[in-house]
């Protein structure tokens, strides 16, 4: 049994329980502003905008941190050219005036795909002052991490994965075809969410994390469920880092 969240039970999410947990201009101590898919749906959706990966990784993140909460990008997600500047676009003037009007509030980026890129290209834009409020990024299927999040950003990426299995392209964990001890071990880790072994995963050159889903590796992060898991705890783990530094 998986902990990060199903298709199958986001369709059953009634529209009051979405809206109590995703998108709020309430203020709180974090706040995961995510960028969704290529093609995933608008806010209306089951997944309220955050597409599958994004929604999963809500879902554990409020889960691990108390009073966490969520914005989804509002922006295109769609196959033409000006659709991923419209989203940098977006999370910058978000960031902004979300910065302004709860300043004591955290925030961790995220994206999927044209999301990741989305996040990617904003961060060098980011004024000084609020990009010191990022306690981490965590994209999948994406770009390598910006020099200016260099220890404070996990970008997450399956062997196979045509959007970031290259040269350009994130490197954190591998995936491909599963055989069945790994299938095992991977079962076993998902049985609950284990941050120590999760935070444990390797970069490049890890050859124990292998994509499980539908679609092929790109869109498999939510059906895998793994490394969705391991951004939650890596969010918790900066989050942490961040609040102690605040106190000293």
């Amino acid at each position: 049994m998986k902990t990060s969240i199903h298709l199958a039970a986001l369709a059953a999410l009634l529209p009051s329980t979405i809206a109590q947990t995703t998108n709020t201009d309430a203020c709180s101590p974090l706040k995961l502003v995510y960028s969704r898919a290529t093609g995933e749906p608008g806010l209306t959706s089951p997944t309220a905008g955050y597409g599958a990966a994004g929604y999963a990784l809500l879902t554990n993140l409020t889960a691990l941190v108390p009073g966490a909460s969520g914005h989804a990008l509002d922006y295109p997600a769609g196959f033409l050219p000006t659709s991923s500047n419209i989203g940098t676009t977006a999370l910058l003037t978000y960031l902004s005036s979300a910065s302004t009007r709860c300043p004591s509030q955290r925030y961790a980026l995220g994206g999927h795909s044209q999301g990741g890129n989305v996040t990617y290209h904003a961060i060098p834009r980011i004024p000084a002052e609020i990009l010191s409020k990022i306690v981490a990024v965590t994209m999948f299927g994406s770009p390598k991490c910006q020099p200016q999040v260099v220890g404070r950003c996990n970008s997450y990426c399956y062997v196979g994965d045509f959007a970031c299995d290259g040269p350009g392209g994130g490197k954190f964990g591998n995936g491909g075809t599963e055989s069945l001890n790994l299938r095992v071990k991977r079962e076993e880790m998902e049985m609950a969410v284990n941050c120590e072994k999760l935070l444990a995963l390797k970069p490049q050159g890890e050859k124990s994390r292998f994509a499980s889903g539908f679609g092929g590796a790109h869109m498999s992060y939510a059906a895998d469920g793994v490394y969705v898991q391991a951004a939650a705890c890596y969010i918790k783990q900066q989050f942490e880092k961040s609040k102690a530094a605040g106190a000293r």
